[in-house]
């Protein structure tokens, strides 16, 4: 008996999956030399973690104004408005002239990250197959990190060049990514709903009384505190302050986190299809 194949994957979703990878291949070029590059203002170890927080931070405090602007504006709209955001926050790092003005460009990112992070996740919702939504899930996941696992390595080689380099080429590759969405995502995808459509809501006090969701949050919490708090914060000043391991050993620690998470996001896709969230 002939079995029916999985059906192809929307071409819309490989435009996101193509700008995710260029937007990680960024972020990972600067992930390893930020808090180093905090530290060279001359501030201590917990200022130059407040870097990293304060993107993680303007991102929570956003996120309720991102959701709100998705549901006046759409998720492209608001997806290309915050890549130009992230782009433009990123060259202004890398012009920055003292503590001050990098955390305030930094925090300034963080507002254009959750409103492409919230976009996105929109889009592949209402673009995906509802049978196939955990493997594009992994397929834009495994961009993203793909994108971490070649980051880093180049921004380890970019080393020598000085720490404002790979804050520029970040941009320009976010400028990229916003370029090809903006072509290619077309024909009213992810636009503003009509002014008399009707959408059901479903508010923050109704998702926390789902077990699930409360679950969902606090598994959120323990990934982002040991994401960002300790693998990207605190892993490169650790091989900075310790000679025996080397500036550059924060990079290959970067790269070897985003290999085994890209592994498992091949096979763990299709296990959600197939045996449920």
């Amino acid at each position: 008996m002939r079995r029916t194949g999985r059906p192809p994957v929307p071409a819309e979703i490989w435009v996101l999956v193509a700008a995710a990878f260029l937007i990680a291949l960024g972020y990972g070029l600067v992930a390893p030399i930020l808090p180093q590059f905090a530290r060279s203002f001359d501030v201590g170890v917990m200022a130059a973690s407040a870097i990293v927080s304060i993107f993680a931070f303007v991102r929570l405090v956003f996120a309720p104004a991102g959701g709100a602007l998705i549901g006046r504006f759409g998720e492209r709209r608001i997806y290309l408005v915050g890549l130009l955001i992230v782009a433009t926050s990123s060259a202004l790092c890398g012009i920055a002239d003292t503590y001050w003005t990098l955390l305030l460009f930094r925090g300034l990112g963080g507002i254009g990250s959750v409103m492409f992070t919230v976009s996105a996740m929109g889009l592949l919702v209402r673009l995906a197959p509802t049978s196939q939504r955990g493997h594009v899930s992994s397929l834009y996941g495994s961009a993203f990190l793909i994108g971490n696992i070649l980051g880093p390595i180049l921004g380890s080689l970019l080393g020598g060049l000085g720490m404002r380099l790979p804050f520029y080429i970040y941009a320009v590759a976010v400028y990229i990514a916003a370029a090809v969405v903006f072509l290619f995502l077309r024909g009213g995808i992810g636009a503003a709903p009509d002014a008399d459509q009707t959408q059901a809501t479903f508010s923050l006090a109704e998702a926390l009384r789902i077990p699930y969701y409360r679950a969902l949050l606090v598994t959120g919490l323990a990934n982002g505190w040991s994401n960002f708090g300790v693998r990207i914060a605190l892993v490169p000043l650790m091989a900075a302050a310790v000679p025996a391991i080397g500036k550059e050993a924060a990079g290959i620690a970067l790269t070897l986190f985003a290999l085994g998470s890209a592994v498992t996001q091949q096979f763990s896709g299709r296990l959600v299809d197939r045996h449920g969230r």
